[in-house]
């Protein structure tokens, strides 16, 4: 999953429903859908919120009779998608469901430790923003030295996690996924326990590569009572 669980205040990095995608298309160079179903009929994922999000997004698309660039066709797999994305704006049905695929793989690999496979699946740029789930202060940027990379990947010993996606959003080269981050782990020496997080996450699309752009994180997967809420948003910590 960012990302995926940062919950550390010296890591600055930190899935129910299905997913419903509104996209914005156009430009010169497109070709229209109509009378051409097959380019929308195969999802390039078994992720089952990138799926529904594919699905979601094609039947939309059909429906409206919209025109797409010529380059939208599904992508075979994840590993090869990098050196096939397009370096137009638009963002395509199959680089969403490649973009939602990624995050799940991005969630699982920070919860059990392995921050470096974590942040080769993505770039933090330097206008990046998180807002952390423990709170405080937004924090802008994240460049973590070798020291922090293992530090946390200590921290987070073991675990699981799926991404589910309950929205998506495209609009030219930017993309908004809000999801759950079901996971559970062992972090921070604590026994095994659900670390679980409520995420909307940003990404803007540069050449081949996504960025994340925005991180917003906090662990209310559960309904709190009123007087807790007020307690907390009243900084009253300790009563």
């Amino acid at each position: 999953m960012a990302t995926a669980a940062q919950m550390r205040p010296t890591a600055a990095g930190d899935g129910s429903r299905g997913a419903a995608t509104s996209v914005d298309v156009g430009g010169s160079d497109v070709a229209d859908l109509k009378g051409n179903p097959d380019l929308f009929t195969s999802p390039p994922t078994r992720h089952p919120s990138a799926a529904r999000a594919w699905s979601h997004l094609s039947a939309r698309v059909a429906r409206q009779s919209c025109r797409l660039p010529s380059r939208v066709v599904a992508h075979p797999c994840r590993r090869c998608h990098d050196d096939e994305m397009s370096e137009g704006t638009e963002i395509s049905p199959s680089d969403l469901a490649e973009l939602i695929e990624r995050m799940d793989e991005a969630a699982a690999s920070y919860i059990r430790g392995d921050l470096r496979h974590y942040l080769s699946l993505f770039d933090h740029p330097q206008d990046y923003t998180l807002m952390p789930p423990y709170g405080g202060e937004v924090e802008r940027g994240y460049a973590p030295t070798d020291e922090q990379i293992e530090e946390t990947s200590r921290f987070f010993a073991s675990g699981e996690a799926t991404l589910d996606v309950a929205e998506s959003y495209v609009s030219g080269n930017l993309a908004v996924l809000v999801a759950v981050e079901r996971q559970h782990g062992v972090v921070g020496g604590s026994a095994d326990q659900d670390w679980s997080l409520r995420v909307t996450l940003v990404f803007r699309r540069a050449r081949d590569r996504w960025e994340l752009v925005h991180r917003h994180a906090d662990p209310l997967v559960r309904e709190i009572p009123w007087d807790l809420f007020g307690r907390i948003a009243g900084g009253d910590l300790d009563s």
